[in-house]
């Protein structure tokens, strides 16, 4: 009767045993697709400022749905633990999904015309290749000229005429197919399109694009006449430059002319030499991938064109302080030098402008027999030099200098050599910038191998964009979120700082003498807590991170440029200068002798500068207030809560928080039924971990080596070489590794150890009696009760970056306040130089890691094996604030003995006494 009811028993309890894990499975599982949902509605809001219209609505419907299946997973995983979240959900999706039924499709598409102060990164497809490089200079406060573009949108539609898209398709063909007919077939689309309707819309918006550049002239300027030039999307690049291949149009005077103006260029993307160029090129033939560039022209004394390297010398032969530049000048417009039609000077310039103000420049002066000018009518004419000035020289030694040091910010701020078409202003002197594009030169070193005598040459670091935009300023690096604020509480340019002390009072190094300058911010990975603070920066940097996590979201939201992904970001210098880049990827180094002319530049970018929802309407504001904005990013602040949820961003953000800290409560209650479930690791160490395979953390026959009685059911045991969990499998490695300091440092154990303040108070859970695991092949949830204090940390490492995360919390420990804060110093100054981003209070340390490839996650989790087992009762050994640098010291240098320490305090000269900390941990 008794073995009957023993059985009996011993069934139950093995049912109840699978029940609780495949409960336990169930949620992990379903933790599995909330990360994937989680990492999918990032990537929606990511896109978000890069739709419009149709794709727009969907990819925000796509979001609302994924949002809602992260509410439901949340649910699931806590047991209902966060009701209030469902409201405010509905509230915020139910108002997204109104705004989203009311937008006009009509809209998608419709920018037509844009002043090049307003073009904004993400239209630059629209504006072409060279449009959007002008843009971009004037900027950055580069005395470019201004002008406006007919966008490639608006040059489409005009092709598009009733009847003759389908008439220039068919002359193609017949191109295509007999390249002996190109010339009378290229004539014939010529005509086509010149004789083609302007569509209605487009007119009135040139119209309206010459009236406000009209009343934006100064008074001195005269009338206006425009250069209407081409700006194809696949033009002025470094591959392919279609150099001389479309037409210019100059002297354009009234806004019928104009329009006259834009046939004539759209019909030269379909000319016999563009045609054959695209040819040759490998290029697809015509197509409408075209915008016009429409400038005020500059009534120039002289002009001509600049190349920033020399194509005459060999790349291999010059030394560094041997390097020139070539500029060709001639008298009045530069039409004579791009044709070569008539002589020019020649300037082979020093780069350094202040080596051509003293006379570092090799001269050939030629004698100059035209000029041509522009006529206040418009009109283009040539006349004869006076005898007087044929052999006068074109520049003067200051007026050539300006330009050198105008071409050197210009191949600064495009990455590489570069071809510069400008001119003198007759009346002001003024040197203008009228053209930049990539210099092709045959045999070259590329861009990357230049010399970094400036900001030319190859950037300093490289990365992905994650927010477009340039901007300048002073590295601040940060790991921890009293680190955050700016360095002397300065302020992104046009903004106010936040305050804050940052890491100390100076900005280090050279940047002294720049203390108003604007800052980068610097992170090891994407904190979103770092929002907060994001109004005091002019750029951001991320070693780690992806364009769709949090921290990008909100940059973009604000326009501020940012990079992420930019290995040996940390390894910056306080205070270095750097130019960020975003948009090409780059960060380049900002010499001191540079600074103040490039700060002015990027200053008044920044006052110019418009965030992608300036041109919306207010339903497309509100709508973009509902999805993008992230109000929650102190995930440990009293406001992080369901009921401050304001945007689908916020909902997406708190349920990844919170579900992390479900699947450590999922833990806790299987661990009371769990029994034969459970694994107990033999590590050979005062480190005893049950771990629970939740799928594939177990090698099979990991349960060969027979089982163990605990005080709650029987575990089948396990060894390291069992484990297949590649988190845990590395967590065990750093447990066991060899020289490991387990036991308490020298001194012993002092009295009072045993003081017992363990439990987290800002946490959600209570310190557990016994470590245990919850594994699969590539995630780690570990609960571990060393001694006196706690950890938690929460971990996958996947073959995908922007999956892998380690989250790891600390708290507690046996001896008074004081010495368990100095543990902490040891503790975060080593995850810090590890890459973490840390934070503590009191004895409350967090450290997290995130987008990092899967080798650099599994040795950042064998760090921490080692650090749990450096730490057990390592705080006894904490006696003044000297000891946790000395043992950080020891411990990144290798040396896992906590004597190594006590050898550093002696070769330091330090004393080894003791604080006035008692046993008791009172003072």
């Amino acid at each position: 009767m008794l073995h009957h009811l023993l059985e009996r028993w011993r069934a139950r309890r093995a049912a109840r045993q699978a029940a609780a894990l495949d409960t336990l499975k169930a949620r992990y599982h379903a933790f599995r697709i909330l990360l994937e949902n989680n990492g999918r509605a990032l990537e929606c809001l990511a896109g978000f400022d890069g739709t419009s219209g149709t794709t727009r609505r969907e990819l925000v419907e796509e979001l609302v749905s994924l949002t809602g299946e992260l509410v439901d997973g949340l649910d699931l995983l806590s047991d209902g633990a966060h009701p209030g979240l469902f409201g405010a959900y509905g509230g915020i999706a139910g108002r997204v999904e109104q705004l989203g039924a009311d937008t006009d499709p009509a809209r998608e598409g419709e920018i037509l015309c844009l002043s090049l102060d307003d073009l904004p990164p993400e239209q630059a497809g629209l504006a072409g290749t060279k449009a959007a490089t002008l843009a971009r200079l004037r900027g950055y406060g580069l005395p470019v000229p201004p002008g406006f573009v007919v966008t490639a949108t608006a040059v489409a539609r005009l092709l598009a005429a009733p009847g003759l898209e389908a008439q220039l398709r068919r002359l193609l063909d017949v191109a295509e197919a007999d390249p002996g007919s190109l010339a009378v077939t290229t004539a014939r689309i010529r005509e086509a399109i010149l004789a083609a309707p302007m569509p209605a819309e487009v007119e009135q918006a040139v119209r309206r694009a010459w009236a406000d550049l009209a009343a934006g002239l100064p008074p001195e300027h005269g009338p206006l006449l425009l250069a209407a030039r081409s700006s194809g999307t696949a033009e002025d690049r470094a591959e392919h430059s279609f150099a001389g291949q479309y037409a210019t149009v100059l002297g354009v005077r009234t806004p019928e002319a104009l329009l006259d103006a834009l046939r004539e260029v759209a019909a030269s993307a379909f000319g016999q030499r563009a045609l054959a160029y695209r040819r040759h090129m490998g290029l697809p033939r015509g197509e409408a991938d075209m915008a016009v560039l429409c400038q005020a022209m500059v009534p120039a004394r002289t002009a001509g064109v600049l190349f920033t390297r020399d194509p005459a010398r060999s790349p291999g032969s010059y030394q560094a302080d041997d390097e020139r530049m070539l500029v060709v000048a001639v008298p009045g417009l530069g039409t004579l030098a791009v044709d070569g039609a008539a002589p020019a000077d020649v300037y082979l310039p020093a780069r350094d402008p202040a080596a051509v103000r003293a006379g570092d420049v090799e001269t050939r002066i030629a004698r100059k027999t035209l000029r041509e000018t522009l006529e206040p009518d418009g009109t283009l004419v040539r006349r004869p030099v006076p005898p007087e000035d044929a052999e006068a020289p074109t520049l003067s030694p200051p007026e050539l200098a300006t330009l050198v040091r105008l071409a050197r910010m210009v191949e600064g701020v495009e990455d590489g050599p570069q071809d510069i078409e400008w001119a003198v202003h007759e009346a002001t002197g003024a040197v203008l910038l009228l053209q930049a594009r990539p210099l092709r030169m045959a045999g070259t070193r590329p861009p990357s191998a230049a010399h970094q005598d400036g900001m030319d040459g190859a950037p300093l670091l490289r990365g992905a964009c994650a927010s477009p935009g340039r901007a300048l300023g002073r590295a601040h690096l940060a790991h921890r979120p009293r680190e955050f604020a700016p360095p002397n509480g300065t302020a992104a340019t046009g903004h106010n700082g936040t305050g804050g002390a940052g890491k100390s009072g100076d900005t280090g190094g050279d940047a002294a003498p720049h203390n108003d300058a604007p800052a980068v911010l610097v992170l090891p990975h994407s904190i979103p807590d770092a929002a907060t603070h994001l109004d005091g920066y002019a750029a951001i940097m991320v070693e780690a991170g992806n364009p769709a996590d949090h921290l990008s979201c909100v940059a973009r939201e604000r326009a501020i440029p940012m990079l992420v992904g930019v290995a040996g970001a940390m390894n910056l210098a306080e205070g270095a200068g750097v130019l960020v880049d975003a948009g090409r990827g780059a960060v380049l180094e900002v010499p001191d002798a540079l600074w103040d002319g490039v700060l002015a530049a990027t200053r008044r970018e920044a006052a110019r500068r418009r965030t992608p929802h300036d041109r919306e309407t207010p339903g497309e504001r509100e709508l973009r207030s509902l999805v993008v904005p992230l109000n929650l990013t102190d995930a440990y602040g009293p406001t992080f809560n369901e009921r401050e949820c304001r945007s689908l961003h916020d909902i997406v953000r708190y349920v990844h928080e919170k579900a992390v800290l479900a699947m450590f409560r999922a833990g806790d209650e299987v661990m009371e039924t769990a029994g034969t479930l459970l694994r107990r690791v033999e590590l050979g160490v005062p480190f005893h971990v049950l771990a629970i395979d939740v799928g594939g953390g177990f090698r099979n026959g990991a349960a060969s080596g027979g089982a163990r009685g605990n005080t709650r059911g029987t575990a089948l045991q396990a060894i390291p070489e069992d484990v297949a969990s590649v988190p845990f499998a590395a967590l065990c490695e750093g447990l066991t590794t060899p020289g490991l300091a387990w036991g308490p440092p020298d001194g012993g154990v002092p009295a009072g150890l045993l003081s017992r303040a363990l439990l987290d108070g800002r946490g959600e859970r209570p310190v557990g009696d016994f470590n245990y695991a919850l594994v699969s092949r590539d995630y780690c949830n570990l609960n571990a009760r060393v001694e006196y204090h706690f950890a938690m940390l929460d971990a996958l490492c996947t073959d995908n970056p922007r999956e892998n995360h380690i989250r790891f919390r600390f708290k507690g420990g046996g001896t008074g306040g004081a010495r368990r804060a100095r543990r902490i110093a040891f503790m975060r100054e080593v995850l810090a130089g590890a890459g973490f981003f840390t934070a503590a209070v009191d004895d409350l340390l967090t450290a997290s890691l995130a987008g990092e490839p899967a080798g650099v996650m599994r040795q950042r989790l064998v760090l921490l094996g080692r650090l749990l087992g450096y730490t057990r009762l390592l705080d006894a050994a904490m006696t003044d604030d000297e000891t946790p640098a000395l043992f950080a010291r020891a411990f990144l240098s290798g040396r896992y003995d906590t004597k190594d320490a006590r050898v550093l305090r002696d070769a330091a000269g330090l004393n080894a006494g003791h604080d006035a900390t008692t046993g008791s941990g009172q003072k």
